[in-house]
């Protein structure tokens, strides 16, 4: 811990505070690649092998990446562009009308990557359960079904 520069985090409970603040102080730094940080923090773990301590930091940082402040409160999502900087996405709440309250829960537990680009401010789908009950049925051949479903 020491060698890693984490020994301040570790010192009285609750340590999580302290790792969480520390992960979002790694993320308000300008890096040529907005991923750095996330393996500069694998790399931690790594060198002080301690995996586990590897994947608490990831998933804090994770968390500081999907902050209150940096959403908006939920109003904006942060990406990563094709150029491998932060892009905020302001979300067409309007446009998710009454499913932006499930928008959150959906999404993965991941960094997304290219939101703008692939999916865009309303493109995705707020109720998942509700999304794919609308999804028409296929009824016809098979394999021309698995063709269409690949093009997809």
């Amino acid at each position: 811990m020491k060698a890693q520069g984490l020994e301040e985090c570790y010192k009285s409970f609750p340590y999580h505070r302290d790792v969480y603040a520390l992960c979002k102080t790694l993320l308000s730094r300008q890096h040529d690649h907005l991923l750095r940080q996330f393996f500069e923090v694998f790399d931690v773990g790594r060198k002080a092998e301690a995996p586990r301590l590897g994947y608490q930091l990831q998933q804090l940082m994770t968390c500081a990446f999907y902050s209150v402040t940096r959403t908006r409160s939920g109003t904006c999502i942060p990406s990563y562009s094709p150029e491998g900087l932060l892009d905020i996405v302001e979300l067409n709440l309007e446009r998710l009308g009454h499913n932006a309250k499930n928008y959150w829960q959906n999404l993965p537990w991941t960094i997304i990557h290219f939101y703008r680009e692939t999916i865009g401010p309303g493109g995705f789908p707020g109720d998942i359960g509700g999304f794919y009950d609308q999804v028409p049925v296929w009824r016809g051949d098979l394999d021309e079904g698995k063709a269409l479903a690949k093009q997809l």
